[in-house]
């Protein structure tokens, strides 16, 4: 290792404080310290760390888990410092101090942020926004607070090289609160907005968003009726978004943000007309970039006719003609008379531009001025305010102008307050510990201060130098560049390069030197815009136009001659007293690579950024003073382990062990002081007794660690053993449980399987019963319907024999000139004769005899007597009619048909009284069956009984009509016997037998 590097290292801290939140208790305060320290957090995602009273914040270029509402409640809910304290570094904490010291103390607060582009700051400032709206809200005027942030982000941000939403303006929002603590009202104010972002960026950078939303946003009919093409063609059309090259940013949608950016104009009270004039003014602007000019003899320009023009003309609603007028000539009063000049063609641009320029200046204007007039309510009865300041950070680029001197300048200012904060602070806490502190140095940046602000005849700064050169007619920015190296060439802040011919000039800021270009500075200064343009401008039809003019105008006559240095050096110093007023608390906001990516650290330009934003002032101041501070019951109960054990004790309390404690490791008394309650420390004097704490602390950890060891082994050997003989009883009882268990479980089963068994055995039992009746069913019925066939082929037969029988009794009646009772007669009487003559032994031939003996004395006697009509029943035929004769016969065939059925063909009285006469069905309605007998049986009604009971009683029934089938059939055969004896007898002469008849 060289002498150079021995010479470059600084004392490391201990490993005690890696990472700690407060860089302020770093035992050694130095660069590489505070560098490390925030590393070792933002490495852990711990991007918010404390430098006293300042909060640092390290952009994560990611999402972090930190602003959930669950961390933003605990952070509510802490309501003393000792609370507070135990949190985590946020700027939730700091916004939550801010507002409890407004409303506990009655004062109002300033919360400044301030940072590099692209370090987080207005992100930063909205999160600070939305944490005091749920904090203090209920109001509703929070939720029109919020949404000033997509306007004022679409109006005042743009993508740059170093961030992709960097804010080209400052603003201090004033919060105001009511008696309650709760938020009544708001102001927002603006600090010198970059208007020449309007006209001209740098390659890979844009133009304010709002143009790149309003042409990607509008709907066709708007489109139609502002004159923009579609898509990113319509972006691409216009010379002012497309010169640069860069027309989108990755990861952003336009469209969409366009939309909420007309949201949030309705909430803060701007309608759709309101809207549309501004769409209107701004596609106006557009079409003005695109405006161009054609040379001319002797250098003079004219407007080229074109689209542009007209275009223009017709958005800004003013007569092309003046317009191209006012774009390519310009009107100079001098000794009462009035001149036309034609414009060269860089004067041509540098007018058109400016008319551009100023038009959306007094729109950005106009819009903060009604966003102030809808959130002025209550802000009057209100007394207490808490202001958010997020204005632009230090800048230094290859380049710098006119813009970065008046950034730098409010840098420079805002530093000088920092420290004077800071110093007044340390004041505070050294006098009410009762410390001498007049030996604290403080040094600050006023000589550069007055460098660029001084006036005559105390003094001349640079921007006093520069209003005087505005004054000149013939001063260019040379002669400027000239009068400032004459005038501050002793400065000691103030120097430049001769061997550089370029017109430039370098001072030495807080942050480190920048070099600046003298180019346009005159033209910037003067911002002015010639009547030409205003008269333009007052002449339009446009309402808003007008209005914007008239406020020009107005301004002008207000402020004369006034330049941008002088107004934005006053705007300076209002802010500053309005800071002085409040109490402060600062926000320092660092980006930790150019690349915007997450995990990536960049040591070099995190240092730079420490030293810009004044963190290393802090550390400086905190060095002069006594950064280390303990108190002392913490420093004793810390240290007084490395008293001797004759020295050590809480013999007169702790103060006094800390007075051991400084005693026996000499430390110098001018490197600590003892306070009432605290001891302070320079920076780096408790490193000795941090080291020797630190050997002490292992040694000690070693010792305890291995009577610890030794302690617990012994104590793990008899839990170990206790332990197994605990765990063999218990496996032992969980084994014998378990076996019970199982037998239960096992009989448990039987019992299920069992009865799961019984039940499947009769549940098949009884469908294989089902399946069995249904069969029996099916057969019966099958059987049933057989028999009622074979019936019906029965009935038919003995119909069709007793048909034929008819048939042949009527031919025997014919044939013998016989009624059927002369028959029943006929046969009656022949059975009469067989009992004659099996009564008295004559034949035949001998009752024929006696019959024709009898017969001729009948004839001489007179008319024959009656026959018998039946047995022991004399009738008389003769004289009877042949109706009567026919119904005696009737009445004697029924008597001998009844007489002649057996026994078992007959119907008891009982059984017939018991059944009930049914309808005649096939064979009852047949011939000579027409009326019910008494035999006849009852048909079975169909709903009367169950399937069974209904088998059971068909069943009956056709027995029964088959056994009356029978006796039809018998009484037939006995009456075909009968008719067939007395056939053979008449035909034979022969008597029949009686056993034949």
């Amino acid at each position: 290792m060289g002498r150079g590097a021995a010479a470059n290292l600084v004392p490391a801290n201990p490993t005690l404080l890696d990472g700690i939140s407060d860089l302020t208790q770093l035992s050694y305060l130095n660069e590489p310290a505070i560098l490390y320290d925030l590393f070792l957090r933002y490495r852990q995602d711990a991007i918010y760390s404390l430098a006293g009273p300042v909060l640092i914040a390290v952009n994560p270029f990611k999402r972090v888990p930190l602003y959930a509402a669950e961390t933003a409640s605990l952070y509510k809910q802490a309501s003393d410092s000792k609370q507070q304290e135990a949190l985590p570094p946020h700027v939730f904490l700091v916004a939550g101090k801010a507002y409890k010291a407004m409303y506990q103390n009655r004062q109002s607060q300033s919360l400044v942020i301030s940072g590099e582009s692209g370090a987080g700051k207005t992100e930063t400032t909205k999160i600070a926004m939305q944490y005091l709206a749920g904090l203090a809200g209920g109001t509703g005027m929070e939720d029109q607070i919020l949404q000033t942030n997509p306007l004022l982000e679409a109006f005042g941000n743009a993508k740059t090289l170093r961030n992709n939403n960097s804010s080209r303006f400052g603003k201090l929002i004033n919060i105001f609160f009511d008696n309650g603590g709760r938020i009544c009202g708001a102001r927002i104010q603006t600090y010198l907005l970059e208007k020449s972002r309007v006209v001209h960026q740098l390659p890979g950078e844009r133009s304010y968003h709002i143009f790149y939303q309003m042409c990607r946003g509008l709907n066709s009919a708007e489109r139609a009726q502002f004159g923009i093409p579609e898509g990113d063609q319509g972006v691409a059309t216009f010379a002012y978004l497309a010169q640069s090259g860069c027309i989108s940013i990755p990861g952003t949608d336009d469209a969409r943000d366009f939309q909420e950016v007309k949201r949030a104009m309705a909430t803060v009270g701007i309608d759709a007309f309101g809207q549309a004039q501004i769409w209107q003014l701004l596609s106006g602007i557009l079409w003005l970039g695109n405006v161009a000019f054609d040379a001319g003899p002797e250098e003079a320009v004219k407007v080229r006719p074109d689209q542009a023009l007209h275009n223009a003309a017709a958005l800004l609603e003013c007569d092309p003609g003046d317009l191209a007028k006012v774009l390519s000539s310009k009107v100079i009063n001098a000794g009462g008379e009035t001149i036309l000049t034609a414009l060269k063609m860089d004067a041509a641009l540098d007018t058109r531009d400016a008319l551009a320029k100023a038009i959306y200046a007094a729109l950005f204007g106009h819009l903060v001025s009604c966003i102030n007039t809808a959130l002025a309510e209550g802000k009057r009865q209100s007394q207490l305010s808490l202001s958010i300041l997020d204005i632009y950070g230090f800048e230094c680029f290859q380049e710098n102008s006119f813009e970065q001197l008046c950034i730098n300048y409010a840098n420079e200012r805002l530093q000088q307050q920092f420290n004077k904060h800071l110093f007044q602070l340390e004041q505070a806490t050294y006098q009410s510990e009762g410390i001498d502190w007049t030996t604290v140095e403080f040094e600050d940046n006023q000589e550069c201060v007055d460098l660029i602000e001084a006036r005559p005849p105390k003094n001349v700064g640079i921007l006093s130098l520069l209003d005087e050169q505005c004054v000149f007619p013939k001063a260019t920015d040379s002669t400027f560049c000239a009068k400032l190296r004459e005038s501050l060439r002793k400065n000691g802040r103030f120097s430049w390069n001769s061997r550089v011919p370029k017109d430039e000039f370098t001072i030495e800021h807080y942050a480190g030197k920048v070099a600046y270009n003298c180019l346009k500075f005159l033209d910037k200064n003067r911002d002015s815009i010639s009547p030409d343009l205003v008269g333009v401008m007052l002449g339009s039809q446009a309402p808003l136009l007008q209005l914007l003019a008239g406020e020009l105008a107005r301004i002008q006559e207000r402020k004369g001659a006034q330049t941008v240095g002088s107004r934005f050096r006053d705007q300076l110093r209002d802010l500053l007293q309005r800071l002085d007023e409040t109490e402060l608390h600062f926000v320092r906001c660092i980006k930790p690579n150019e690349k915007q990516m997450p995990a990536q650290w960049d040591a070099g330009l995190v240092l730079h950024q420490l030293r810009c934003c004044g963190v290393q002032e802090v550390t400086r101041i905190a060095r002069a003073g006594y950064p280390t501070r303990y108190l002392h019951s913490d420093f004793a109960r810390r240290y007084s382990i490395l008293l001797p054990s004759l020295k050590s004790g809480s013999a007169g309390g702790d103060l006094q062990t800390c007075k051991k404690l400084l005693a026996h490791f000499r430390v110098d008394a001018s490197m600590y002081q003892i306070g009432h309650s605290k001891i302070f420390f320079r920076a780096g004097v408790l490193g000795q007794l941090e080291d020797l704490w630190a050997r002490v602390q292992r040694s000690v950890l070693l010792l305890q660690s291995w009577w610890r060891m030794l302690g617990c082994r012994r104590a793990y050997l008899r839990q170990r053993a206790a332990s197994i003989h605990i765990q063999a009883s218990w496996r032992g009882l969980a084994a014998r449980r378990a076996y019970a268990e199982l037998r239960t479980c096992h009989y448990a089963a039987l019992i299920l399987q069992t009865a799961w068994r019984g039940f499947r055995a009769r549940r098949a039992f009884l469908q294989a019963v089902s399946c069995a009746i249904c069969i029996q069913m099916s057969w019966r019925r099958l059987q049933v319907r057989r028999r009622a066939a074979g019936r019906r082929r029965l009935r038919a037969q003995a119909m069709a024999a007793h048909t034929a029988e008819e048939a042949r009794f009527d031919n025997i009646k014919a044939h013998f000139g016989l009624d059927a009772g002369g028959i029943l007669v006929a046969l009656r009487s022949w059975q009469h004769l067989q009992q004659l003559q099996a009564e008295y032994g004559v034949d035949l031939p001998g009752i024929k005899t006696a019959l024709q003996a009898v017969q001729s004395g009948r004839l001489a006697a007179g008319p024959a007597s009656p026959m018998r009509q039946g047995p022991g029943t004399p009738g008389k035929l003769g004289s009877a009619t042949p109706q009567q004769r026919l119904a005696q016969a009737n009445s004697s065939l029924q008597r001998g048909l009844s007489q002649q059925m057996s026994p078992e063909e007959s119907v008891s009285p009982t059984r017939s009284a018991q059944e009930t006469t049914w309808q005649a069905n096939a064979i009852a309605g047949s011939p000579g069956m027409d009326t019910p007998t008494a035999g006849s049986a009852s048909r079975p009604s169909v709903l009367s009984a169950s399937a069974h009971q209904q088998i059971a009683m068909w069943e009956e029934y056709a027995g029964k009509l088959e056994e009356q089938l029978r006796a039809l059939v018998q009484d037939n055969q006995l009456l075909q016997g009968a008719l067939q004896a007395v056939r053979t007898s008449l035909a034979s002469g022969q008597p029949a037998s009686p056993a034949s008849t």
